[in-house]
């Protein structure tokens, strides 16, 4: 949809930050770059990148769902976000599908990701939004230290407060001796976010077979409670308090079961 023309490393300074641009659109395609609502922003305003045009797909074979979604108003959400200047050069600076909601706040790790790498004690490091029960999302920081160095999580910590907004500070940093990598080197974030999942106790209360055995356990406490001298109290109490917890794990079952790409 876009192209790059030839530039000249050694030319201005546009130019040479232009090399980082993924180039202009191409004769016949339109591209822009939207809001939430789908509305064009300014130039050097950060959206998701759409697209339109005779080379555009038509739509996945006997998916309509699927295809109403990528394809809204002819335009096809490409999950980039990025901006474009004023030149009209466009610029990819995170995935959408990697957007980290904490509290109501939107936070892409790329801004994180370029933190860590600029630590001194750092080899390769990454960050990753991970359910919460509260939030709905946290953020974690996975770090390789550089061989014959130490560090603790609260100089992390303390480092990202003094270089970011609250609600972007990583609750937690964990050191590695090495990440998870794709054939071609990229770490891999998802395979990062399952071993959370699959450590995490509260993950595990969402599947089919624990939410029968604490069903049962309902059961059992109420038959148990209606046995005391109030029982209608005790049932209502019970009941109320059994389906405010089954709500919980439900809603944390949920943000696990949308996962993040890689």
């Amino acid at each position: 949809c876009t192209s790059l023309r030839t530039t000249d490393p050694n030319g201005s300074e546009a130019d040479i930050r232009r090399l980082a641009s993924c180039g202009q659109e191409i004769v016949g395609v339109q591209v822009r770059v939207v809001d939430l609502d789908d509305q064009p922003v300014a130039p050097g305003e950060v959206g998701e990148i759409v697209a339109r045009g005779p080379n555009i797909m038509l739509g996945y074979w006997k998916r309509p769902q699927e295809t109403a979604a990528a394809l809204r108003g002819g335009w096809l959400q490409t999950g980039d976000v990025g901006y474009m200047d004023e030149d009209g050069y466009f610029y990819i600076t995170d995935r959408k599908k990697e957007l980290i909601i904490v509290g109501g706040f939107n936070v892409f790790p790329r801004e994180i990701d370029e933190l860590i790498y600029q630590h001194p004690k750092v080899k390769e490091g990454i960050a990753l939004g991970l359910p919460d029960p509260y939030k709905g999302e946290r953020i974690k920081v996975y770090v390789v230290l550089k061989d014959g160095v130490t560090a603790t999580p609260e100089e992390f910590i303390a480092y990202f407060r003094e270089r970011l907004a609250p609600y972007k500070v990583p609750s937690e940093v964990e050191f590695r001796t090495d990440l998870p990598k794709s054939i071609i080197g990229k770490i891999l974030r998802r395979a990062l976010r399952d071993s959370f999942v699959k450590l995490d106790p509260r993950v595990q209360w969402g599947n089919p077979v624990m939410f029968v055995v604490l069903v049962g356990s309902a059961l059992v406490t109420l038959l148990w409670l209606s046995g005391s001298g109030d029982a209608p109290r005790a049932f209502v109490l019970a009941a109320a308090l059994w389906l405010w917890f089954l709500r919980r794990v439900a809603n944390f079952s949920e943000t696990v079961a949308e996962g993040r790409g890689d």
